[in-house]
């Protein structure tokens, strides 16, 4: 008999692993100088340590329950739609352009990344007047790039690709 995933094993195992990457990213806080490694609970990593061990334990939990279902239900039962399908490639497409926001986001800046991510979020939902999607994320970029560097005086990446 042949098993037929649903389309939730698949975006459970992309959470458990953009989890396990950014839990990665979070233990390598306390070498960067970031909080008091000596203090479990004192440090700029603790908070997000914990919510991303909870996500992994709940992507692991729906994994299990998916690949149960998987076993006991019949072919017919497990098809998706295209229409399915469709819901569940959005926000997978958003997952992947965030993961290669963090992942470039050190070379080339936070003001161009977030411009790109944000415009390609708002192509990717949708959005058709070109104006906006220019002058949004402009916009956003700039007033967080002030909000932080000025107001809340953190300094934010730039572009340091040469």
């Amino acid at each position: 008999m042949k098993k037929y995933l649903n389309l939730n094993v698949f975006v459970s195992l992309g959470i458990i692993i953009l989890a396990v990457l950014w839990l990665r990213l979070a233990n390598s806080m306390g070498h960067m100088g970031i909080g008091d490694t000596a203090s479990v609970w004192g440090t700029a990593a603790s908070v997000p340590k914990f919510l991303l061990i909870s996500l992994i334990i709940v992507g692991v939990y729906i994994l299990i329950t998916e690949l149960r279902k998987a076993s006991k239900s019949k072919p017919a039962e497990n098809e998706d739609s295209k229409e399915e399908r469709k819901k569940v490639f959005y926000p997978i497409a958003l997952m992947v352009m965030i993961l290669v926001y963090t992942l470039v986001l050190e070379y080339f800046g936070f003001i161009i990344c977030t411009i790109l991510l944000t415009a390609g979020a708002m192509l990717l939902f949708g959005s058709k007047n070109i104006k906006l999607i220019v002058a949004v994320p402009v916009a956003f970029s700039v007033f967080l790039f002030v909000t932080f560097r000025y107001v809340l005086l953190i300094n934010l990446p730039t572009f340091s690709l040469f």
